[in-house]
This record gives C-alpha cells, sequence and structure tokens, in this order.
C-alpha cells in the first residue's frame, strides 16, 4: 500500500509538472509581467505579513480558513473534476507556495513546481441517510477546522465526499493568505470552465509579480496621518462583547436570513437621495443595532475591503486589507442624519485605504495585547459581499451549502450576501463571546 501510495504521488507530481509546462508558465507571460521563478525566494506583501504574522502566533489556529461546500447532484466525473482542479493550480503559483523565516527572522515565500495540493475523496454510500448527513457535518467540521502548515503544504485543499450515484459534496479550504473574495469568484470559473472543456485562454496574471515585485510604494504622510488623527483618543472596547483572553477559543456558529424581496431596491432608492451606496445605509443599520443593544455611542468597525490595480482583475491571492471605520450614533441622530454621516466616514475611509491595518494599529499604539493587538480596538465587523455562487458544471446541478468556518476572526460580524437568489444576512459570532 506504501509503494502505490508513493507511485501515486510521483505519478501527480509528473502530471502537475507536465501541466505547467504546458501552460508555459515558466516562458510565457504578459509583456508588462515582471518574470517570476520556482524555487526563488520573495518577499511577502503587507497584506501576506499580516497573515503570517496572525497564523504563526497561533499555529492550531482556524479563523483564517476560507471555508465553502457544494452539493453536486448529477453525473459527475470525479477524475475530470480533479484534473480541472490540477489544471487551475498549474494557472497560479500562488496556489503552489509555502512560507518559511530567514536567518534575520523576515518571512519570506516560495512557489513550487514539484507539490500537490491535497485533493481527498471519501465515500459516504453505504452510510444510512441520517448517519450520511451526520457524517458529512462531521467531515466538514475536521476538514474546516484543521489549520494549515504553511511551511510545508501549499494554501489550498479539496475533499470530495461521494454520498450517492449521483450525488456529492465538494468542501474546499483557502488559507487567507493567498486568498480573498475576488479569488474565490477566479477559481470557481476557472475551475468550471477547465471541467466543461473551454480554454482557460492566456497565461494568469501571478499575484507575486503583481502585488510583490511591481509594488513598492509606501502610503504617503497624508494617508498614515488621516488614520492617526481618525482614531486618536480611541473609543472603548464594547465590552458587552467580552473583553477576549488567552482561554477563551476563536470557535464560531453562523446564522442566515433571506431579506424581504424588494428591500434591497428601497435601500438603493434611499442611498441615492442621500448621494451614497447601499453599503453605507446597511452600515448605518448595523451601527443602530450595535448602539440598541451595547449603548455604546462611539465604537470601531472593521470593514473588509480589496484594493486590485488594473492588470489583476484576473489573478489570485490576496489583494485585500481591513479598515478600522469610526460610528458615533449620537442620541438626537435621525436614521437620515446617521446615514450622511456614515457616508462622510466610508468615503474618507476608503480615500486612504492603501494604509496597512498593521500599520495602522502601529501608528495609533494600542496596547498590543491579545491575538495582535486588534482586540484592544474592534470586536464587530461589518461586509458586504457576493455570495461564491459562480461554480457551474455541465450536467450537475450545484448547490452552497450552509457549511462554514468553524472558527472566526471577530467575537461578531454581520455580512450582506448578494446572491442570484436573494439578499441574505449572515450573522457569524464566537461561541465563547456571545
Amino acid at each position: 500500500m506504501a509503494d502505490d501510495a508513493e507511485t501515486l504521488q510521483e505519478r501527480r507530481l509528473e502530471l502537475l509538472r507536465r501541466r505547467i509546462a504546458e501552460k508555459g508558465l515558466a516562458a510565457e507571460k504578459p509583456a508588462d509581467q515582471a518574470r517570476i521563478c520556482a524555487g526563488e525566494r520573495y518577499r511577502l506583501s503587507v497584506g501576506q505579513r499580516r497573515m503570517w504574522f496572525l497564523q504563526t502566533m497561533d499555529p492550531a489556529d482556524t479563523a483564517l480558513n476560507i471555508c465553502v461546500a457544494y452539493r453536486l447532484t448529477g453525473a459527475l466525473d470525479g477524475s475530470r473534476l480533479r484534473s480541472a482542479f490540477y489544471d487551475v493550480v498549474a494557472r497560479h503559483a500562488i496556489l503552489r507556495t509555502t512560507y518559511d523565516v530567514d536567518n534575520q527572522g523576515e518571512p519570506y515565500q516560495v512557489f513550487h513546481d514539484g507539490i500537490v495540493n491535497s485533493w481527498r475523496t471519501d465515500d459516504l454510500t453505504h452510510f444510512t441517510d441520517q448517519d450520511r448527513e451526520r457524517r458529512i457535518e462531521a467531515l466538514a467540521r475536521d476538514e474546516f477546522g484543521r489549520p494549515f502548515d504553511l511551511m510545508k503544504e501549499p494554501p489550498l485543499r479539496i475533499n470530495l465526499i461521494r454520498i450517492g450515484t449521483e450525488e456529492s459534496v465538494l468542501l474546499l479550504v483557502a488559507h487567507h493568505i493567498c486568498w480573498d473574495d475576488d479569488s474565490c469568484a477566479i477559481f470557481l470559473r476557472e475551475l468550471s470552465a477547465a471541467y466543461n472543456g473551454r480554454q482557460l485562454g492566456r497565461p494568469a496574471p501571478q499575484f507575486i509579480a503583481l502585488e510583490v515585485l511591481e509594488t513598492s510604494e509606501e502610503p504617503s504622510t497624508a494617508d498614515i496621518g488621516y488614520w492617526a488623527d481618525t482614531l486618536r483618543s480611541l473609543p472603548e472596547a464594547l465590552e458587552s462583547l467580552g473583553a477576549g483572553g488567552a482561554h477563551l477559543s476563536r470557535r464560531a456558529e453562523r446564522q442566515t436570513q433571506a431579506l424581504p424581496a424588494g428591500l434591497l431596491n428601497r435601500i438603493e432608492n434611499f442611498a441615492r437621495k442621500r448621494s451614497g451606496s447601499p453599503f453605507m445605509v446597511l452600515l448605518a443599520g448595523f451601527g443602530v443595532l450595535v448602539r440598541r443593544y451595547t449603548g455604546a455611542a462611539d465604537f470601531l468597525v472593521s470593514v473588509p475591503v480589496t484594493d486590485r490595480r488594473p492588470g489583476t482583475e484576473a489573478a489570485i491571492g490576496y489583494f485585500g486589507n481591513t479598515l478600522l471605520l469610526r460610528i458615533s450614533p449620537r442620541a438626537h441622530d435621525t436614521f437620515t442624519s446617521l446615514v450622511d454621516a456614515v457616508r462622510e466616514t466610508c468615503l474618507s475611509g476608503f480615500a486612504h485605504k492603501s494604509v496597512g491595518i498593521d500599520r495602522v494599529v502601529r501608528e495609533i499604539n494600542p496596547d498590543r495585547m491579545g491575538h495582535d493587538g486588534m482586540d484592544q480596538l474592534v470586536r464587530v465587523g461589518f461586509s458586504m459581499r457576493k455570495s461564491h455562487s459562480g461554480f457551474a458544471l455541465d450536467d450537475v446541478a450545484v448547490r452552497q451549502l450552509e457549511l462554514g468556518a468553524v472558527a472566526a476572526q471577530l467575537p461578531l460580524a454581520l455580512s450582506i450576501v448578494l446572491d442570484p437568489q436573494g439578499v441574505f444576512v449572515e450573522v457569524e459570532y464566537q461561541t465563547d463571546m456571545l
């Protein structure tokens, strides 16, 4: 059995090498993209450094695992899907990357041609229906709750679970160090195209070339000064959401609720009248809820953003940052006046989003206790994103499951999820805090 496993591993390595050569990643590249080579050391981007720092502080933490699950119904060809997976991995070096530190303690990244991302298969067809569903949930918890060893394994893995003759479940786990919301859409689009037999087109732009080698500008003094001024005299952390502590876990649960049909249109119309966006209106609404249930009149909200320059639209990688937006609902505010205030906060914050969150935290210099100093600043998050619905396989019905990450970075986070089937509110919370 050991010899068979070794032979299978060697075949997979050789297959991946051939695909990389066929894609021409070593020789063929866009004219304006810097050349990168497998096996060489490259520094980390600002966003990657943060993810590396957070993971190395607690190697067992899984709060940075991005987790998605799908039910696949139809005549799925598992071998064809696995082949499509490796085709996409061959296109994006960041998915074949490991991380380490040099003699001076500086982190670096190396991408490899001779490394195989984990593709695991399980067969649950012999279980009863009831036992099968419990087993799916258990496998998802195990897979989603398994941390990445970024020094030894690539930051993307898949588990395909066969549960019937024409029924499967796909579990996808990526580490945030190589992944943002746009990356998920790119990966699913290319995976679908490769499975369906469509050409993937020209070589993919590479994250290291675009975000590491071609990005060296420091944030301006004005940008740094904006955050220092805005976050001076920091508001107290939301004590009702727990004080944190090393003994508390980051285990999380989530609840999802569909918004009433037509409500988003009404929000868009209201936002337009206030020269704002639906995001601003919904963030103001979240601020009202936080004020009502905590009594806080001044608090910070963590808002994830992406900052992709032209030319990065088809690149997989972490192009993200976190903004700390200060919300201050006053007793005499109407909702309209609060929306106006939140609009100005958002516009100013987005205009200065080039400053990495670590630099912001360093500038305002809180006591660096807790996970990374952020525990002293913010305990709630808000986001608005598209659903992970771009997965489409010929002759197979694909449905995203409500199985997600088992750990969370914040005690409480609310997401507005835009899906072709409607708009959903997803509330994620740490069970030891709430």
